[in-house]
């Protein structure tokens, strides 16, 4: 496995700073997002069926401690570019593969919400995620080759980029019963 990013900050709320790790294999997926302690232990781990994961960390829903914020692919579902939050205080599980897709890996989905963006050709990954603050509120800004989308704190598309994905959509059912997203479009 290649650590791919690694950020230091209280996840969990105990007042002593925890090492976020993501991590992919080096030519295949899965990514994990580790949780270190002080001490050195591992806390917890969730795995996504997708690489690269870009995190950050960040109190998005007002709770007063960060949440992991993640993005990258997701190799089980046509290789969608996804979002996902973590709570740091329960790192654990991973998301399983939708139906249609049968991994077998049996996902046990513990994110706070977990989201796919619409994108096309073969830049279906996110390249970059972070928090940024508009008009008083804060949203997730994830990164597509070509296209930016922001999110809220359900992972919810508040935007669609300048210069949409053509024919691309997202509905319901795509979603794997996660955080609903509320933007359906397509293209010209």
């Amino acid at each position: 496995y290649v650590v791919h990013q690694m950020l230091v900050g209280d996840v969990d709320g105990d007042g002593k700073k925890e090492v976020v790790a993501s991590s992919y294999h080096s030519t295949f997926f899965p990514a994990r997002i580790s949780v270190i302690s002080d001490a050195g232990q591992l806390q917890g781990s969730y795995w996504n069926p997708g690489k690269p994961v870009k995190i950050a960390l960040d109190d998005i829903d007002g709770d007063g401690k960060p949440e992991i914020i993640g993005g990258g692919g997701n190799n089980d579902n046509s290789n969608k570019a996804s979002v996902f939050i973590l709570d740091g205080e329960n790192v654990t599980g991973e998301l399983e593969a939708p139906p249609d897709k049968g991994s077998g890996a049996g996902g046990t989905d513990k994110q706070k919400c977990y989201t796919y963006l619409p994108t096309t050709g073969t830049d279906k990954y996110v390249s970059s995620i972070s928090v940024v603050t508009e008009s008083g509120a804060k949203k997730i800004k994830a990164d597509v080759p070509g296209y930016t989308y922001y999110l809220d704190s359900s992972c919810a598309v508040a935007n669609l980029p300048l210069n949409p994905p053509p024919a691309a959509s997202v509905s319901a059912s795509e979603m794997y019963g996660v955080a609903p997203l509320t933007v359906f479009f397509t293209g010209s």
